[in-house]
């Protein structure tokens, strides 16, 4: 059998027939068939099942095959390099409204999502109430409000009282002013030690006052106000927190949660239990049936997919292991003819009439 790999490409001068035969595979008249290549090869994928298309098992293999450190690194360096410092730096230019992108009627639908009753959990809210910062913020709102409060009753009970205009009664005015800063001075202390406990108390009732009311007419139209915020800003507004540094530290997060995914083992059970569900689902089906369902009815423009994988097609058919195989196949074809051609009978000879016989 003739070698299916050659280390350099054929030239005219080695073998005409083969070097006409890679330029035929890459040329002009190629590249035009490659159009009418792309539709025919979509139209036989549509008649095709998913699993004549992808293998089960063999599908499962490659997906695990990339469950590794290394190579979910490779995959995720590429989106944090370059992706996403493309797409921010985008946005920092762009300020215009986000709204410009979503028509009334997607954010009507957006509105009515974020109304629907139960959307929010109340555990997060809960968790919301635990934090330090609420506890902080809650405790000096009651502190104000409760300092401002018992100074105000003393100071409106003094100054309803006569003593200002009663001659002789001065000396009792100065006697309740320093009443009232020694009041204020007391209270000090007594308003702390009220809030070094009940800010944790009224954060719980806080909380459980803003869970029954999840779905109230004013925390519905919290949810909407807050979509209505972010529409009405721009991608600018939105991106003006991703500065440099931060997006430096997004590869090694990144790069730790996707060798964390390759190390735990549930990860391939994980992997290879959707694989099986949606192959349960769809796996004898032809793959045209499965688009319509998902919803996917269009035909793709064959004359944008042909002008944008020709110059890869074209690249790979040029590379040397490529150029070695096509010529070992034109040397098996040429071999295979000789040998069919060698097989073929011979037509039998008609007998040598005698002398004096007519002839046949």
């Amino acid at each position: 059998m003739a070698k299916r790999a050659t280390s350099t490409p054929t030239t005219p001068a080695q073998d005409p027939l083969k070097a006409w035969l890679h330029q035929r595979l890459v040329g002009e008249q190629a590249r035009l068939e490659w159009r009418g290549l792309v539709e025919a090869a979509w139209s036989q994928l549509l008649r095709s099942s998913v699993e004549q298309v992808l293998p089960l098992e063999e599908l499962i293999a490659l997906v695990e095959s990339h469950l590794t450190r290394e190579r979910i690194s490779d995959l995720a360096r590429p989106v944090v390099r370059e992706v996403i410092p493309t797409l921010v730096d985008r946005m920092r230019s762009d300020r215009q409204p986000l709204s410009r992108w979503v028509p009334d009627a997607a954010r009507d639908g957006i509105r009515r999502m974020v109304s629907r009753p139960g959307l929010v959990h109340e555990e997060w809210v809960r968790a919301v109430f635990r934090q330090e910062a609420v506890e902080a913020l809650m405790a000096d709102a009651l502190y104000r409000g409760i300092r401002d409060f018992s100074t105000i009753m003393p100071r409106l009970i003094l100054g309803l009282m006569p003593m200002s205009r009663i001659p002789g009664m001065g000396g009792a005015g100065a006697l309740g002013k320093r009443l009232l800063d020694e009041l204020e001075q007391r209270i000090e202390p007594e308003i702390k030690s009220f809030l070094s406990g009940g800010t944790q108390r009224a954060l719980t009732h806080a909380a459980e006052f803003a869970i029954q009311h999840l779905d109230d007419r004013a925390a519905i139209a919290l949810r909407t106000n807050m979509v209505d915020f972010v529409l009405s800003k721009s991608p600018a507004f939105h991106a003006e927190a991703f500065r440099d540094e931060l997006l430096a530290d997004v590869e090694p997060i990144v790069e730790a949660i996707g060798q964390r995914i390759a190390e735990m083992p549930e990860s391939k059970q994980i992997a290879r239990n959707v694989i099986e569900r949606v192959m349960a689902r769809h796996g004898k089906r032809p793959i045209a049936d499965v688009l319509v369902e998902l919803g996917i009815t269009g035909r793709p423009d064959f004359d944008a997919w042909a002008a944008a994988t020709w110059p890869s097609v074209r690249t790979y058919l040029t590379a040397p292991e490529i150029v070695g195989w096509v010529d070992g196949l034109a040397d098996e074809l040429i071999a295979q003819h000789k040998k069919l051609k060698a097989k073929k009978p011979r037509a039998a000879k008609a007998p040598t009439p005698k002398s004096g016989e007519p002839k046949a």
